[in-house]
């Protein structure tokens, strides 16, 4: 199972070429926060998570190579802006799941320094990985909720 979850860096396997990968099912977790922003009316908020759930589901297909291209440009926009959109609930609207929020960021930041550290399309990096966009999603859904 855990072989379907990471692909192989040759793309020596056509069946897992268009499986869905860990960072791919996790990334479809920031549709949950742009859902609630859809049920609050938060029109900025549902363009930010939904695109970033989009972007990184292409950024994190399987034939991707260590090369970043326009899609990876995107990406980094995307998140940033989910940066500042999260920094603006937080400072503007000042959730009673602040700190759990900010403990998700802390937990974002720490993962995204440690996946720099490991193998390129190792299980190791991808579990990382995959617990950051999962913090990412729980930090959005406390300063929405």
């Amino acid at each position: 199972m855990c072989d379907r979850l990471v692909p192989p860096a040759d793309e020596s396997d056509p069946v897992v070429r268009f499986a869905p990968n860990l960072l791919q099912l996790t990334s479809a977790t920031f549709l949950v926060p742009g859902a609630v922003c859809v049920a609050q009316g938060r029109l900025v908020g549902v363009s930010v998570h939904c695109g970033n759930a989009v972007c990184s589901v292409y950024v994190h297909r399987p034939n991707r190579t260590a090369v970043d291209n326009a899609g990876d440009i995107f990406d980094h926009f995307f998140v940033a802006m989910w940066v500042c959109y999260n920094t603006y609930i937080l400072a503007c609207e000042r959730p009673a799941s602040s700190a759990f929020a900010v403990g998700c960021a802390v937990c974002v930041a720490c993962a995204k320094v440690w996946t720099k550290c490991l193998k390129y399309r190792s299980l190791q990096r991808y579990a990382v990985h995959a617990c950051m966009h999962v913090f990412g999603t729980l930090g959005s859904m406390a300063l929405l909720l």
